[in-house]
């Protein structure tokens, strides 16, 4: 079950928005593969989700919000809480700008209440053809928002500077065009330990037929030292930097068929074995007004990776050599019947077959690799296809009815020695998943309630 309401915003530029979602208990059944006995578990308790935000804007250009998740769950498990305080403020030009957030997060779990912190703040100039920004961002161990939210990692400090040339008028050549240069340093918080930096110019043009391109190149300079791949605290792993390069191309959306073009290449320092390149392609056509189709195909491979393999029982962290692929296809289009109605199909296929040398690597205190015994067979072969077709109706300001259907396969195992059309049928002898899954979402005006009331 879920509500969610918006309040509104009032004269004075104060906003109110409520989201709070109730979901069932979820049972998982578990087979005793040598008795056979089965036997029921709680995987999800039934649980409580909220979302409340107040947002105030002033000045016309600059707001201050406060927003609260809560996860509530029954039972004797997990619990969070997180806070926070964003602000995007500029001058009355809009010459200037400081945006940024504090937050706090609570786990509750085995009766112990684990609180961490992060932030983010940017300074800087937001008008003319030169602009720049000062960054910084931080967080600690503890900071945690996966409950109700989505967190790459924690125990960061990252400083960050950028400075870019851009037009605002057309020229001869360009309509547009933007050259970007930032750099930054990386840290963890806790302790204060330097990890990495990096360095990146990018530039973007576009000519007056909307023929867009651009270039960047990307590099990091000396060692860089990954806290977060050994998967254990105070443990890193000391690796010189890359050289990152790509360019790519657009052609002009405005006809009927328009394709993109993008590659990417890749190098480690004192390693030229260890390299990346992808390329990806994405035609599209504009039957009608009413109708188009994208396809993308996107190929990436990466030789030569050291990656983190398992943790041994005698504390020995072990890394392999790996060659690894990324194959994706996707093909999306939509037809719009009215602009209240539209049917969209989306279509996804991935693989990554992943393969690892015979020799692997025990991981030392200093961050370097030394060959190890360990001989097991870590090779992956990941698949997972989706198709979704999806009917949207917007029956009235704010409300609509949605339809879906999904077909959906999963497979993962060893086979990654297989070529393209091998691993596909192996795929297609998988079980199919298919959902039907009907939504109707009403949106109720505060203002028009408030008028009912008063008849």
């Amino acid at each position: 079950m879920v509500f969610l309401t918006q309040l509104g915003r009032d004269k004075n530029g104060l906003g109110i928005g409520i989201f709070n979602a109730i979901t069932e208990k979820t049972y998982a059944k578990i087979k005793d593969t040598i008795t056979g006995e089965v036997r029921e578990q709680v995987t999800e308790p039934l649980a409580n989700y909220n979302v409340f935000v107040i947002d105030k804007q002033f000045n016309k250009n600059s707001s201050v919000s406060f927003v609260n998740t809560n996860v509530l769950r029954d039972g004797s498990f997990r619990d969070a809480n997180t806070t926070a305080l964003l602000y995007d403020i500029s001058d009355k030009e809009s010459k200037y700008n400081v945006h940024g957030n504090l937050k706090m997060s609570n786990v509750q779990e085995d009766s112990q209440n684990t609180a961490g912190f992060a932030g983010f703040i940017e300074l800087g100039k937001t008008f003319g053809n030169y602009q720049y920004s000062i960054e910084h961002s931080r967080a600690d161990e503890n900071y945690n928002i996966q409950d109700l939210g989505f967190q790459r990692r924690n125990n960061y400090a990252n400083y960050q500077g950028q400075i870019s040339y851009q037009i605002f008028e057309p020229t001869k050549m360009f309509d547009q065009y933007r050259i970007r240069f930032e750099s930054s340093l990386q840290y963890l918080n806790s302790p204060n330990t330097y990890t990495g930096n990096d360095f990146e110019l990018d530039a973007f043009f576009m000519t007056p037929k909307r023929f867009a391109f651009g270039v960047n190149f990307e590099t990091n300079i000396g060692y860089q030292y990954d806290y977060y791949e050994p998967r254990v605290d105070g443990r890193f792993i000391k690796q010189q930097g890359v050289f990152e390069s790509g360019v790519w191309f657009s052609s002009d959306y405005r006809k009927k068929f328009a394709l993109d073009v993008r590659t990417h290449f890749a190098v480690r320092y004192k390693n030229d074995d260890n390299i990346y390149n992808s390329l990806k392609i994405s035609p599209r056509y504009r039957f009608s007004d009413k109708f188009q189709m994208i396809y993308n195909l996107n190929y990436g491979k990466l030789l030569n990776d050291y990656g983190y393999i398992d943790e041994l029982d005698n504390g020995d962290i072990i890394f392999g050599n790996r060659d690894s692929k990324e194959v994706t296809n996707t093909l999306s289009g939509q037809l719009n019947f009215s602009t209240k109605s539209s049917l969209t199909l989306s279509f996804r296929y991935y693989w990554s077959p992943v393969e690892y040398d015979s020799q692997y690597y025990s991981l030392n205190e200093d961050g370097t690799l030394a060959p190890s015994t360990y001989s097991e067979n870590n090779d992956i072969n990941y698949n997972i296809w989706n198709l979704d077709l999806n009917y949207t109706w917007q029956f009235a300001p704010g409300s609509y009815f949605i339809a879906l259907y999904r077909n959906s396969i999963f497979n993962e195992d060893d086979l990654s020695h297989l070529d393209f059309g091998e691993n596909s049928k192996n795929l297609f002898e998988e079980p199919i998943t298919n959902v039907v899954s009907l939504k109707l979402i009403y949106y109720l005006d505060y203002n028009q309630i408030k008028s009912w009331l008063k008849v």
